[in-house]
């Protein structure tokens, strides 16, 4: 009698380890930290630095310009490259982990933006996705942190994989 039962948990078993190989992947959150120079950009989807044809973002340095005096001072830049667009957040340091999911109306994003050290800006990618991210204190070099969406949602919180079941899998887990 006891060799039905032994077939039946392990028939059980096979079927969950069956369904949990077909669910649907879950998003992952992407993360580090990138440090650019002057005329460089970033591809969030492929991680890696890049050139005009492919970056979301291009940093670069402009000369502004005041009418007050004759001094022009440089700024440091973000520059999305389009159809990515950028919004500034905040710039006070905890905005960045309270910031768990991005603005998804279109009219609030801008085609560049200042940066200093502790912005925090939202990023919307060529590809639609979003990606938030801190500025650090740089030199030379424009310096930020951030984590990237890849499943296009605005969550930057990890996504929970959530798997249908029925009454009988549930019960057929408890039959003794």
């Amino acid at each position: 009698m006891r060799r039905p039962i032994q077939i039946v948990v392990l028939a059980v078993a096979l079927a969950l380890v069956a369904e949990a190989a077909t669910s649907p992947p879950s998003a992952a959150l992407h993360t580090g930290v990138v440090d650019l120079f002057s005329g460089e950009g970033w591809d969030f989807s492929d991680s890696l630095i890049a050139g005009v044809a492919s970056a979301d973002i291009m940093f670069g340095v402009t000369a502004l310009h005041l009418q007050s005096s004759q001094r022009s001072p440089m700024v440091e830049r973000l520059f999305a490259m389009t159809p990515a667009a950028i919004l500034f957040i905040d710039n006070a340091d905890s905005t960045y982990e309270n910031l768990t999911s991005a603005p998804t109306d279109p009219d609030l994003y801008l085609t560049e933006e200042a940066v200093f050290a502790d912005d925090v800006l939202v990023v919307r990618t060529r590809e639609g996705h979003y990606a938030k991210i801190r500025i650090l204190p740089f030199g030379s070099t424009l310096m930020f942190e951030y984590t990237y969406q890849d499943d296009g949602s605005p969550s930057f919180v990890p996504s929970v994989a959530v798997r249908s079941t029925t009454w009988g899998k549930i019960k057929a887990l408890y039959r003794h």
